[in-house]
């Protein structure tokens, strides 16, 4: 099985992708590749880029790390936010029929009535919990 992880030389994305290589074809990319590391640029925002990756890797999953996650980075440039969390992950579906798993954020929840499971009810309380909430997109 080929799986392609989207940013995957993050904290999350460099140990799922360790766990995964042991057993699995796994294709990395990131926005940036730190030194001696092998893998692929790709920034989830360039439609046209995310499906030459797609195209020519051929994944048979993917999974998506790639995304704006310091809130207060978010808060200061919520166009950007939209543009990597939420038209990112759009490019990904669109360009991809496969299954797609994508990691969200418990930022989702408003943090009143925890603990929280995958049916509990989005409360997002700043733009980084909006913008990757699940209900945000798909209204988009």
């Amino acid at each position: 099985m080929r799986i392609l992880i989207t940013g995957a030389f993050g904290q999350i994305g460099t140990a799922v992708s360790r766990k995964l290589e042991t057993q699995f074809d796994v294709i990395r990319t990131g926005r940036n590749i730190p030194g001696r590391q092998k893998g692929h640029l790709l920034d989830v925002r360039d439609k046209i880029l995310v499906q030459n990756i797609i195209d020519v890797v051929a994944p048979d999953l993917i999974i998506n790390l790639a995304a704006l996650t310091n809130v207060d980075d978010c808060e200061l440039n919520p166009d950007l936010a939209k543009e990597i969390n939420i038209a990112g992950v759009q490019h990904l579906c669109d360009a991809f029929s496969g299954k797609i798993i994508h990691l969200s954020t418990d930022y989702v929840f408003n943090g009143v009535n925890g603990p929280y499971s995958e049916e509990s009810t989005v409360a997002p309380i700043n733009v980084y919990g909006n913008k990757t909430c699940v209900r945000t997109y798909s209204a988009q």
